[in-house]
């Protein structure tokens, strides 16, 4: 059986693609998808989540006129899914979509989250949204054009799409808020370095991890931007985002042999006050 390319790998090398070349996927890759959409249904949450592949008219047999505000070009198909409007639902979306995204991109499929320019009314006709259902985020998916166009690298500039907070920026130790380093978070270094290299809106990458100093737990919080706070998302992008990590987090300390599991434990938001307290990780093994 040929060996699958490491989740590090796939994280390291996936970046966001807006330009496609109109090539359909194949009906082989269609069934790929459905099948791991069956097994990914759940977060850590147990938010159930559905996604589906939708396609642009004349590319389905049931197609929808869909719409990005010209965010991007040459796309025929998308990953997009729903997810009932519950708590911690946004963060198990994340979780969940962003698995899509790196299967796509262990398919050699090129993908960009979405999460607020495309017609939601569009792409909620296309999955049958149902009642209290909402649509997160979307992402387009198929073969991307061989290079950047100037067009994508202007976006990728003005998001800063290349640009990564450092460690100290984003990795703590419990005791004294030191930052901590690759060179002292031991079998942890990979799963942290995922983290860092997630996507997240505008780059904003909000997620902040504290470690108890004196056992392999880590704390998982939401520092938020004010751009995303306005009274009606109320930093659901952001959300994603802390799934995303999440999602990175725990795949790659599987990959090196790590067992844990996520728990909402009392009392950590006075460790991290100027941040929103969302989950903890704590090792098993």
């Amino acid at each position: 059986m040929e060996k699958q390319e490491s989740v590090f790998n796939l994280i390291q090398k996936r970046r966001s693609r807006r330009s496609y070349t109109g090539e359909p996927l194949t009906e082989e890759q269609i069934r790929i998808f459905k099948n791991f959409f069956m097994e990914n249904q759940r977060g850590p949450f147990l938010n159930k989540v559905r996604f589906s592949i939708v396609s642009q008219q004349g590319y389905s047999e049931a197609p929808v006129k869909l719409s990005t505000y010209g965010m991007i070009k040459g796309a025929v198909q998308f990953i997009a899914g729903a997810v009932y409007n519950d708590y911690l639902c946004y963060e198990d979306f994340g979780y969940a979509m962003e698995k899509n995204i790196l299967q796509a991109t262990r398919m050699d499929l090129g993908t960009c989250w979405l999460g607020a320019s495309f017609r939601k009314n569009r792409f909620a006709a296309a999955v049958n949204l149902r009642h209290n259902e909402v649509i997160p985020a979307i992402s387009p998916v198929g073969k991307s054009v061989k290079d950047l166009t100037l067009r994508e690298s202007a976006i990728r500039f003005f998001a800063a799409s290349k640009k990564r907070r450092t460690w100290k920026e984003l990795f703590f130790t419990s005791d004294n808020k030191m930052p901590i380093t690759p060179g002292v978070s031991g079998s942890y270094a990979y799963a942290l370095e995922a983290v860092r290299l997630g996507p997240s809106a505008s780059n904003k990458q909000p997620w902040r991890i504290v470690k108890d100093a004196s056992k392999n737990q880590f704390d998982f919080f939401l520092k938020p931007s004010k751009q995303y706070g306005d009274p009606d998302n109320k930093f659901q992008l952001q959300h994603i985002d802390i799934g995303i990590a999440m999602c990175h987090f725990e795949l790659v300390s599987a990959e090196a042999g790590i067992k844990g599991k996520w728990q909402i434990l009392e009392d950590r938001e006075k460790i991290f006050p100027e941040a929103l307290y969302i989950v903890s990780w704590i090792q098993t093994n």
